[in-house]
């Protein structure tokens, strides 16, 4: 079976300001995440990504959190 190639090119997003979809080019986004250790549960963390929008304002978006 040959593996296929899977990759993010982009991201469509809703911008309120503009009130509409907008197309993000994956290599101007900016991907963050962290973890801290926790006493409670083990751990807490979050990825999300960053870009700047048409509408000249940066956006931050949450993927996943714990």
């Amino acid at each position: 079976m040959k593996k296929l190639k899977i990759e993010i090119r982009g991201l469509k997003v809703y911008c309120e300001k503009l009130d509409k979809e907008v197309m993000i080019d994956v290599k101007d986004c900016y991907w963050n995440g962290g973890e801290s250790e926790c006493e409670l549960c083990g751990s807490h963390g979050n990825v999300g990504v960053e870009f700047k929008c048409e509408c000249g304002k940066n956006h931050e978006i949450e993927l996943k959190s714990w």
